[in-house]
């Protein structure tokens, strides 16, 4: 047997054993059944919390009203929430719900839960894991405001065969690796309809910021369009729980970055296109464009 044969081989069984192991964490972790409300219009722009947000905001107020807008993470403990008013809003990370995290953590989606049932006076689609929805935190919550409607979504990882995953993904069932925010919201607005999507505010530049400390302690700089100018290095932590090791967050930003290409050869099965407008992106797999294109 030639070595082409046996790494086509390798590959094959590597697949195989990847769809399978998909189709029992979906057995296990996946809600079945979960069907998405159909967007009403082609066109929408997903926010990202990146440095450029703010100035995005500044220059294009106005022409933002029109749009169907994604906000995510702690959008809405910013004044642009309620300039902007999004239709749709999506948070993944399990730190905001989960018992057992840091103090910091609690504190910050108190305030943010708080934020969305004082401040939305208008109609908004929150999109959560089904995780969330099982915990006391989320769940007081859920029938203050009745402009929110409060959308369940399965973060269950799908790989293996391409056509397989994407039947997964189409369903509801899984997505991509959910290792940032932008993941499930692009899986998310595919999965409404939404045809031509426009990224804005996700630089995704944290490499250049790495760095370890004479303590062995992983910081890097990740700077949101919210945070104070004198933001300082500071860990990350997985699960909001402890500090992650360096190949722990390598691998975090490897499997970010290789998701976006497999949400790009999905977003090619449903006819839609996925453009980024933020420049100096370190996203590498949609097409890019500048903001003036759509605003």
């Amino acid at each position: 047997m030639n070595k082409s044969a046996a790494e086509k081989i390798q590959v094959f069984l590597n697949l195989t054993f990847q769809s399978i192991g998909s189709a029992l964490k979906i057995l296990i972790r996946s809600k079945l059944n979960i069907k998405f409300p159909k967007a009403n219009e082609d066109t929408c722009i997903i926010m990202g919390n990146g440095p450029s947000m703010k100035e995005v905001v500044h220059q294009y107020s106005e022409q933002l009203l029109n749009k169907k807008i994604f906000a995510v993470n702690y959008f809405a403990n910013s004044k642009l929430f309620e300039l902007v008013k999004p239709s749709y809003y999506l948070i993944v990370g399990p730190e905001f719900w989960r018992e057992g995290v840091r103090e910091k953590n609690i504190t910050q989606r108190k305030i943010l839960f708080d934020n969305f049932v004082k401040k939305t006076n208008w109609k908004l689609k929150v999109f959560l894991p089904v995780e969330a929805f099982s915990s006391k935190f989320l769940q007081q919550y859920l029938n203050i405001n009745s402009n929110i409607d409060f959308v369940a979504f399965n973060t269950t990882p799908v790989e293996g065969f391409t056509k397989f995953s994407h039947f997964l993904i189409r369903r509801n069932l899984g997505m991509p690796r959910p290792h940032n925010v932008i993941i499930p919201t692009l899986i998310v607005a595919l999965n409404l309809g939404f045809k031509n999507i426009y990224l804005v505010g996700v630089e995704h530049s944290w490499l250049p910021t790495l760095k370890v400390n004479s303590d062995n302690e992983v910081l890097h700089l990740n700077k949101h369009f919210y945070d104070p100018e004198n933001l300082k290095d500071h860990k990350m932590f997985l699960l909001g729980i402890r500090p992650r090791r360096l190949h722990e967050v390598l691998h975090k930003f490897m499997l970010a970055f290789k998701g976006y290409f497999i949400i790009r050869d999905y977003a090619t099965t449903k006819n839609a296109h996925i453009i980024n407008t933020t420049e100096g992106s370190y996203i590498d797999a949609f097409q890019r464009s500048h903001i003036d294109t759509i605003l």
